[in-house]
Parts: C-alpha cells; structure tokens; sequence
C-alpha cells in the first residue's frame, strides 16, 4: 500500500483506488485500515502527502504550487489551509491563528 501511495503521490488516490489494490471492498478496508493503522485511509494518505512537501520544501528552493502539484495537492484539490500550512513550511514561519470571531453586543434595552 506504502508503495502504490508513493508511486501515485502526485495524482488523485480516492478510497475506492487503495480498496482495489487491497482487493477489498472500500468500506471494509477503510475499516480496517483504521483498525491497524489508527488513521481514515485518506487522512493517512494527506499525511504522507504533507510530510513529503514539507521534505521538499526543506530541501530545495522550489514554489510552494510546484512542490503542491508533485505531492497531488494541486490547487483545485486542496483548501487555503494546506497552501498556509506549506507556505509556512517553505519559509519557516508560525501558522497564522484564526481570527477570533466574536457575537456582536447585545442592544442595551431603554427604560421607559
């Protein structure tokens, strides 16, 4: 499985891909996959694809978007997160924390 996920890194893998090459039935091997592993299939598939743009952002000077496209995280695939966290990686830099989002006040009631 290691190998099938390394070789095809750089395309789109879904569930069904890696219960055909298990020949298991999708919702069995996900099931599975948990089971020995401790992770949903695709969420170890996002690690790995992370964990190898992060090696490469390291280790040369290339643009966050290629390294994106050599791990399948292609633009179109991925949320504005994933490019902070890469681009966080490239440079080196904190993640930006989420702006905190406050209710606004309630309305002070007039007295009568």
């Amino acid at each position: 499985m290691q190998e099938f996920i390394h070789e095809h890194m750089h395309t789109a893998i879904t569930l069904t891909d890696l219960a055909r090459v298990a020949e298991l039935h999708p919702t069995y091997f996900s099931d599975r996959f948990l089971k020995l592993v401790g992770l949903r299939p695709l969420e170890y598939l996002m690690r790995r694809r992370m964990e190898r743009a992060q090696h490469l952002l390291l280790a040369s000077t290339a643009p966050v978007k290629k390294v994106a496209g050599e791990v399948g995280l292609s633009d179109p695939l991925i949320s504005r997160g994933v490019h902070e966290a890469l681009r966080s990686i490239a440079f080196g830099l904190p993640r930006r924390p989420r702006p905190l989002t406050l209710p606004p006040p309630p309305c002070p009631r007039r007295k009568m």
